[in-house]
C-alpha cells in the first residue's frame, strides 16, 4: 500500500476475518477492529485507516502514567489486490510491584506502531513506547525522568515522551504519561501530572470527533492526582484504589498508583487496548 492523493476510486473489500465491527456513514463502510483478523481487497483503490496501539500500565509507588500507544491515520492510501493482516494490540498491565508493563503493537499490513510506555514506578524507572510513560517520584535519581517516545511512521514521531516525577514531598507526585498530541505534564510536591493530550479522528462518524491515545495521570501520594483525556486513565492518590483504566480499544495510557501512607500503595490502572479502523468509500 502506498500513501495517495489522487483521484483513485475506493477499494472494494471481498471478505473479511476476525469478526470486525461493520457500519455504515456517510456511504461509506467502516471496518472496525478489535481483535486480529485479515481485511480481503478484491478490487485495488482508496481507503482511510487508523491503528491504535495498546496503551502502557500505569507504575505503582509514588507512580508515573502510562503512555499512550502510538497512534497512526493515514487519510488516503492506495491498496493493492491482496490480503492484509490485522493485529490489535491489548492495554499493557497497571504495575503491582514498580513498573507498569508496555502495550501491545497493533498493526496493519506493514504500517509501524508501538504499544505505549509502562508508567514508573519507585524504584524503577519508566519505559519507553509510542509514547513514553512518567517518571516515578519518592526520591531523587534517573527514575524521576519521563520516558522518550520511540514509535515512528514515514520517518516522524508519532508520540511525546512522558513527564517528569518531583523529587521530594509531601505528596510526591508521579508524571503523567505522554500521549500522542503532547508530552506528559510534570508532577509537582504535591499534584500528579496530567496525561498527555490525545489526538481526534472522524474516522467513524464524519464530523463527529472521538479522542484516542491521551496519557495517563501520574499518582499522588494524598495530594492531588493527576488528570487525563482521549481515553487515559486518570491516576489514584490513595492506597485504597488503584489508576484508573485506560479506555478499551482507545489507546490511552493507565493511570499512576496512589497512597496516603508512605507503606501501602496502589496499584497502576490497566492501559486501554489498541484498535485498527478502515473507512472505504
Amino acid at each position: 500500500f502506498l500513501p495517495f492523493s489522487g483521484g483513485s476510486a475506493p477499494a472494494v473489500i471481498s471478505s473479511t476475518t476476525g469478526s470486525p465491527t461493520i457500519t455504515t456513514d456517510a456511504g461509506a463502510s467502516v471496518y472496525k477492529y478489535t481483535g486480529d483478523g485479515t481485511l480481503v481487497v478484491g478490487t485495488a483503490g482508496i481507503v482511510r485507516i487508523l491503528v491504535q496501539s495498546g496503551g502502557g500500565g500505569g507504575g505503582k509507588t509514588y507512580a508515573g502514567g502510562g503512555g499512550a500507544g502510538s497512534f497512526e491515520e493515514l487519510a488516503s492510501v492506495f491498496l493493492a489486490a491482496g490480503t492484509y493482516d490485522v493485529k490489535v494490540g491489548a492495554g499493557g498491565a497497571g504495575g503491582t510491584a514498580n513498573v507498569g508493563t508496555v502495550g501491545g503493537a497493533s498493526t496493519f499490513g506493514f504500517i509501524p506502531t508501538a504499544g505505549g510506555g509502562g508508567g514508573g514506578g519507585y524504584p524503577t524507572a519508566p519505559t519507553t513506547g509510542g509514547s513514553g510513560g512518567g517518571g516515578c517520584s519518592g526520591a531523587a535519581g534517573a527514575f524521576n525522568t519521563g520516558a522518550a517516545t520511540t514509535a515512528t511512521i514515514l520517518g516522524g514521531p508519532v508520540g511525546f515522551a512522558g513527564g517528569n516525577a518531583a523529587s521530594a514531598g509531601p505528596n510526591y507526585g508521579g508524571g503523567g504519561g505522554g500521549g500522542a498530541g503532547s508530552v506528559g505534564a510534570a508532577g509537582t510536591t504535591t499534584v500528579g501530572g496530567a496525561g498527555g493530550s490525545g489526538v481526534n479522528s472522524d474516522i467513524s462518524v464524519l464530523n463527529t470527533n472521538v479522542g484516542y491515545a491521551g496519557g495517563g495521570g501520574g499518582g499522588s501520594n494524598g495530594g492531588t492526582a493527576g488528570t487525563a483525556t482521549s481515553g487515559g486513565g486518570a491516576g489514584s492518590n490513595t492506597s485504597s484504589a488503584a489508576g484508573s483504566n485506560g479506555t478499551q480499544y482507545l489507546g490511552g495510557g493507565g493511570g499512576g498508583g496512589g497512597a496516603t501512607s508512605t507503606s501501602t500503595f496502589s496499584n497502576g490502572g490497566n492501559g486501554g487496548s489498541g484498535s485498527v479502523l478502515v473507512r472505504v468509500g
